[in-house]
């Protein structure tokens, strides 16, 4: 004789169905901004920057209505080159601040007036914004450091709207203004808003140990996303050799914290004699403009691409070059700062050469991880050795591409990064926060 047949009922099969499924269901709670956020930064997605580019790999998997996207910029049309980098929630681009104390353009008294409108900016902007966070039921708002009036504006808005405030750094917001009147400007606002802020982000682990010796503040480490699917690490990798030139590539904007730094690699690329080499860079800038500024000679200037097509272009490069300026104004800045294009280049399957003072960030990570080839010294001639070594020697390149994979994996996984950002959003909303 069989088995007896065993009849369950109803409610013995939903309850086993929601034992095992409860793992699934926390698993996307925890995945899940639990409060309205508002995102707040000069540049959002589609906008070619690395901010906006953060911006969207951290939300592009998460449920539109739990966010929005506020900026005081001109946002771009859905139809323009990075149209398809645009998130699929609500965007509101804030009023233009009319109102402007008028004084003299120079003199003695013109730096007074210049301070005086930057706070009545601060207050205009933060008047509006707070407004949106009302409309949009927001109890979390989520402010980039990347403008100057931004950071207190959002510390006002999110008092009069009753908001917790989430501070991220992706600068050293005291220190990227040069100019006399914006720096007084940050320093009297950093403090106190560090202190107010339910919580801080920093783009790199330097940033963090910064605040806490400015501040005694800590912060959370948030580092970019990678782009996913990108298959396993190359068992090889190859190279052009003569009469072929090396072909350099930089992806990125070139302005004031680079510029020294791609005409010094211009002038190690000038002095090697035994391997032509050529750099290849696709930036937003015209080569016109690039010329005025001495970035000339062996290089070819390419206009910015789909972002869909920059990972093929990485590809096809021999040698993938991330710079950071030796001779600047804002050392402070490059010192604790890391590069966007960090998490791009290291899953490219191509051997990258760092160029970064000793000091900084990006050479203390390239050292410990072992994912570049570093040149910490402000010598062409260093430059153009270590391409020659990059040429020369093919277990480097493997070892250097391997190793880039593997720090890609465990610093800069998406879906990692994602949680620890969406766990400590979840956590610093639940902050007392006052409401004026």
């Amino acid at each position: 004789m069989g088995r007896p047949v065993r009849h369950t009922d109803c409610s013995t099969l939903f309850r086993r169905t929601v034992i095992a499924l409860l793992p699934v269901w926390v698993q996307c709670l925890n995945n899940k901004l639990q409060i309205k956020t508002a995102v707040f930064s000069h540049l959002v997605p589609p906008a070619v920057s690395g901010t906006a580019v953060r911006i969207y790999r951290l939300f592009q998997s998460l449920d539109p209505a739990s966010y929005c996207i506020i900026t005081s910029r001109d946002i771009g049309g859905a139809d323009d080159l990075h149209g398809r980098m645009r998130l699929p929630c609500t965007y509101h681009r804030l009023p233009s601040e009319w109102r402007r104390i008028k004084g003299p353009a120079s003199g003695r008294w013109s730096p007074i007036f210049d301070w005086l409108n930057v706070w009545l900016k601060v207050v205009q902007r933060g008047r509006n914004l707070a407004r949106v966070l009302k409309s949009e039921n927001c109890r979390t708002i989520l402010a980039y450091s990347g403008d100057l009036e931004d950071i207190p504006a959002a510390w006002w808005a999110a008092r009069k709207a009753g908001c917790a405030l989430i501070l991220v750094f992706d600068d050293d917001y005291l220190n990227q203004w040069t100019d006399p009147v914006k720096h007084h400007c940050a320093r009297l606002v950093e403090p106190w808003v560090v202190r107010a802020a339910a919580g801080i982000f920093t783009i790199s682990e330097f940033g963090r140990d910064e605040y806490i010796r400015r501040y005694g503040v800590s912060s959370t480490v948030l580092h970019s996303l990678a782009p996913e699917n990108v298959g396993a690490p190359p068992n090889q990798v190859l190279m052009r050799y003569p009469p072929e030139p090396v072909k350099i590539l930089f992806t990125g904007s070139v302005y004031h914290a680079n510029y020294d730094a791609i005409m010094t690699l211009i002038k190690g690329l000038k002095m090697m004699s035994d391997c032509k080499a050529c750099l290849h860079i696709y930036t937003p800038q015209s080569p016109v403009g690039l010329d005025r500024q001495g970035i000339s000679g062996p290089l070819v200037v390419h206009p910015i691409v789909d972002p869909s097509q920059i990972g093929a272009i990485q590809t096809d490069a021999d040698i993938l070059f991330l710079p950071l300026g030796f001779c600047t104004h804002i050392p402070e800045v490059l010192r604790t700062a890391c590069p966007a294009k960090l998490a791009d280049y290291l899953v490219s399957g191509r051997p990258i050469l760092a160029y970064a003072p000793p000091n900084s960030f990006l050479a203390w990570f390239v050292r410990k991880n072992g994912c570049a080839l570093l040149v910490d010294q402000a010598d062409p001639r260093a430059i153009s050795e270590a391409i020659l070594r990059l040429q020369r020697d093919p277990e480097l390149r493997l070892q250097l591409v391997q190793h880039a994979y593997t720090c890609a994996a465990k610093t800069f996984n998406g879906n990692i990064n994602r949680k620890v950002f969406v766990d400590h959003i979840n956590e610093w909303s639940q902050a007392p926060h006052t409401k004026s």
